[in-house]
Order: structure tokens, then C-alpha cells, then sequence
């Protein structure tokens, strides 16, 4: 039997716009996570501790003012797919349309809106920063934000298309850039309001590259749409909003619950590491995110057996890179403090190892996210999202006053585990994999372990590395290497061999006739 054209090299199976989408949403998310250590540094160092907290929390103000396109634009991605694959110019404008018009409707409610919210947040914080300052950098942060959405029709094509690395390189420079030119005005007019404006200006310019790169990608876009575009749309995203509303609360209340129940002092403390994590939630994310429009046009033709398969392949290879990462930040999470920002008095042995645990968790679930987005399955326990973000906020805050940042941390177990791990699980089994629970959850276990296994030669040099009497810096940079050289290459293996076994079961279907 032949096998399909994916299943002879890595290279097929990834094709060269994966590997850029791969390299660029690692680069994306790289200098994300660059920016907000610099920004944190320099604005406490230059600035004062209190301004460093106000940063933090407005890095997630940004994605709770991202909620204005209501899940519009997942809901379009996981809809374009199929068009995109079959080159269907008149569906695929018609939902680009159908998307930028509801959005542009949007901005005129949310514009508004989002004044009198941020007033009442700003009010509530406790600090010692004055009120008008605060509020002012919360109105700019939020105006750039909205304008950004005005190219949401175009990064959900350029997504959708397989050229995500179009926008990833683009809103990476222009993070390097807005966190250049920011935090230089800001220490030469000493002023931390200089940031939120530069962010605001240059927000700008992105905008206009991704409209320019939009219309060059896809010239044959036509500005007009159907009433069943919009119908199919909406029908679809109301399902997405719940996914996206309980990830954001969940993923970006940490900051905000710690700023209430405590002071910003304390998010300073907790962002410090909370910052490592992101990064490497950010890079983990850019490799298994990029492979969805991968599976997405694998799983048009692909029988149930050959989805679970996928399904097995990308599980252990998460849970094994998910592994060696939260491995990585448990033994060098106190030298990127030190190294960083100077402070030897952080967070405590057994609180760092707390937040490994649940960096594992966070970035495990990945995959159950990829194939629920690859496959358009937003409906099937879309509330449980939502149900997850209210019991992390109510124990969160619980435990906060009564623990302190740890009590952040045993809360996102704790919901994690419940939620992510056992709930999302039956989810999946039944929408995507199609088999039993009970059988579906039993492969999750066993990949666990055999992850596990893969993992344990890298966690005895983290350890050998840890007793090394070395500096900080160096001790950082060498464990973070080790982690990467051993991920990066087992990963890809991983997944060279589960593809080809999987595209071996099926002979090979022409491309035409999978368009009639």
C-alpha cells in the first residue's frame, strides 16, 4: 500500500509554511515574553516597585479588552479552514466580510463600555500610585487594544491560510519596538505614562501592515458578504465566547485577584516568576498552536481511527515537552530572578515547586485546545470553561487572603485538575476522538507515563546542574539550554513517527478528488 505524500518526510509532514509558522510564533512569543521582563525591570528599577505591579496588570488588562470580538474571530479561523482548502474565493470572503462587520460593530459598543469598567477597576486597586495616572494608562492600554481589532478579519485569513508567521513577525517587532521606544521616554521624562502612549501610537503602524499584508496575500478578497455568513458566524461564536471568556478569566486573573486580596507589591513579587511561566507557556504554545491548520486539513479526511492517532501523537509529544519545561522551571526559576532583578528573597523552594505543577497542567491541556479548535468543536461542554474561571477566582481569592501567592497556585491545581484534566477529557473523547471515556482517558494515563519515562535523563542533569556552584545567570542560560536540546529533537520525532504511522492506514487520496 502507498503511503500518503505526508507520511515519507518530516519535512512533508510539516511542510515549510509549518516550520515558519513554527519559527515565527516562537520568535512572537519570545519577544513577548522579553518585553514584559525588560519592562518590569527597568520600570522598577527606574521607576518604583509600585509601577511595576501596574504593569503587570496592565499586560492583562490587553486581553480582558480583547474580549470585544465576543470569540468572533476563533469561531471564523475554525471556519475557514475548509475553504481555504478548497480555495473557495466566494465563501472565504464572505466570512472575512461577514467577521470584519460585526467586529466594527462591536467597537462602537465596547469603546464606551470599557471607560466606565476601567474606572471602577482602577478605583479598586490598592496603591500607592495617583488615581488619574493609573486610570489614564489603563484608557491608553485599552485604546490600542481596540484598535488592533479593526485587522482581526485579517489575521484570522492569514491563520486560517497556514501564514500565521506574517503576523507573528509583525506584532513581534512591533512589541520589541513599542517596549524600545516606551520605556526610553519613560526614564528620560521619568513618567511611566510614556509607555502606555507609545504603545498606542506605534499600535498604529501594525495596523497598517497587517491591512498591507492582508490585501497582498489575498487580492481576490471581496468586501461583501451574505445574511448566512453572518448567521453561521455568530452561530458558532457564541459557543467560542465561552471557551475564550473562561480561558482569559482563568489564565489572567492572577495579577488582578493578587491586586485586590493584596497589593501590587505582591503581584510584583509573583509576576517575577509568573513571567518565566508565561514564557514558556508562550513558547509552548507557538509549537503545538502552529500545527492546527495542520491537523485542521488533516482531520477533513481523516477516518476516526486515523483522528485518534493524530490525537496520541501530539498528546505524548506535549506531555513530554510539557515535562521537561515545567522541569526547567522548577530548578532554574530562582536563578531568572536573582539574574534578572536582583532579589534573592522570592518565593519559597516549595512554592516554586508548586508553580511547576501547575505550569505541567497548564501546558498539557495544549492539546486537548488544538484539536477542539482543528476540529470546530466548540460546542460540545462549552460551558465547562466558564465553570472552571469562577471556581478559580472564588478559591483564588479564598486563598489568597488566607496563604498569599501560594494560595494562587494551589487554586489553578486545583481547577486545573478538576476541569482541564478530567472534564475537557470527555470532551474531546466523544468530538473528536469518538471512543468511551473510560478507553480515552486510559491513553491519556498511559502517555502520561511514557512521557514521563522519556523525561526522567533531563530532569537528573537539571539537578546534577542545580548543584553546580555557579552564577545565577549562567546556571539559568545552562538548564534552559539542556531543556531545549533535549525537547526540541525528541518532540519532532515524536511526531515524524505518529504522523507516518497514522497516514500509513489509509491509501492515498488525490487531492482532486478530495475537492469533488
Amino acid at each position: 500500500m502507498n503511503q500518503r505524500p505526508e507520511a515519507r518526510t518530516l519535512r512533508s509532514v510539516m511542510g515549510s509554511r509549518h516550520t515558519l509558522n513554527l519559527a515565527s510564533g516562537v520568535f512572537y512569543f519570545a519577544a513577548r515574553a522579553v518585553c514584559a521582563v525588560i519592562q518590569l525591570r527597568v520600570v522598577t528599577q527606574y521607576i518604583g516597585a509600585e509601577y511595576g505591579g501596574l504593569n503587570a496588570v496592565l499586560n492583562q488588562v490587553i486581553y480582558y479588552v480583547m474580549l470585544a470580538e465576543l470569540g468572533l474571530s476563533t469561531a471564523a479561523i475554525s471556519m475557514l479552514y475548509e475553504p481555504v482548502e478548497r480555495g473557495d474565493v466566494a465563501e472565504t470572503s464572505g466570512l472575512l466580510s461577514a467577521l470584519r462587520g460585526d467586529i466594527r460593530r462591536l467597537l462602537w459598543v465596547a469603546a464606551p463600555l470599557s471607560l466606565p469598567l476601567i474606572y471602577v477597576y482602577s478605583r479598586a486597586v490598592h496603591s500607592e500610585i495617583p488615581w488619574a495616572i493609573a486610570f489614564s494608562c489603563m484608557v491608553l492600554v485599552a485604546a490600542s487594544t481596540l484598535i488592533t481589532l479593526v485587522t482581526v478579519h485579517c489575521q484570522a485569513y492569514l491563520n486560517a491560510s497556514g501564514q500565521i508567521y506574517r503576523t507573528n513577525m509583525i506584532l513581534g517587532g512591533g512589541a520589541l519596538l513599542k517596549t524600545a521606544v516606551g520605556l526610553s521616554a519613560a526614564v528620560y521624562l521619568h513618567s511611566y505614562l510614556a509607555v502606555p502612549a507609545a504603545v498606542a501610537l506605534l499600535t498604529l503602524g501594525e495596523v497598517f501592515l497587517l491591512r498591507r499584508t492582508f490585501r497582498a496575500v489575498f487580492p481576490a478578497f471581496q468586501g461583501f458578504h451574505l445574511a448566512e455568513h453572518t448567521l453561521k458566524l455568530r452561530a458558532q461564536a457564541k459557543y467560542v465566547l465561552f471557551h475564550k471568556v473562561g480561558g482569559l478569566i482563568y489564565y489572567q486573573s492572577d495579577f488582578i485577584i493578587l491586586s485586590l486580596a493584596a497589593s501590587l507589591v505582591a503581584v510584583k513579587t509573583y509576576a517575577q516568576y509568573q513571567y518565566l511561566a508565561a514564557g514558556m507557556i508562550g513558547l509552548f504554545n507557538a509549537a503545538f498552536a502552529s500545527m492546527t491548520s495542520t491537523i485542521a486539513a488533516r482531520l477533513i479526511v481523516a477516518s476516526p481511527e486515523e483522528r485518534r492517532r493524530q490525537y496520541g501523537t501530539v498528546c505524548l509529544a506535549a506531555y513530554f515537552a510539557a515535562f521537561c519545561l515545567a522541569g526547567a522551571f522548577r530548578y532554574s526559576a530562582g536563578s531568572f530572578v536573582s539574574a534578572l532583578f536582583h532579589e534573592d528573597r522570592g518565593l519559597s523552594a516549595g512554592v516554586v515547586a508548586l508553580f511547576s505543577v501547575l505550569l505541567f497542567l497548564n501546558l498539557s491541556k495544549t492539546v486537548d485546545d488544538v484539536f477542539i479548535t482543528a476540529r470546530g468543536a466548540f460546542r460540545p461542554g462549552y460551558y465547562l470553561p466558564l465553570m472552571e474561571a469562577a471556581e478559580y477566582i472564588l478559591q483564588g481569592a479564598v486563598m489568597v487572603r488566607w496563604m498569599g501567592s501560594e494560595g494562587i497556585l494551589w487554586a489553578g491545581i486545583g481547577t486545573n485538575v478538576i476541569f482541564a484534566v478530567l472534564a475537557k477529557s470527555i470532551v474531546v473523547a466523544r468530538a473528536v476522538a469518538h471512543m468511551p471515556a473510560p478507553a480515552f482517558l486510559l491513553k491519556k494515563v498511559i502517555n502520561l507515563a511514557a512521557a514521563a519515562v522519556l523525561a526522567i535523563p533531563v530532569y537528573f542533569v537539571f539537578s546534577r546542574i542545580d548543584g553546580l556552584a555557579l552564577n545565577a545567570t549562567l546556571k539559568f542560560v545552562l538548564i534552559n539550554a539542556v531543556a531545549v536540546s533535549y525537547v526540541l529533537p525528541v518532540t519532532l520525532a515524536i511526531v515524524q513517527r505518529g504522523f507516518a504511522a497514522a497516514a500509513e492506514m489509509e491509501p492515498v487520496v488525490e487531492p482532486a478528488e478530495v475537492v469533488q
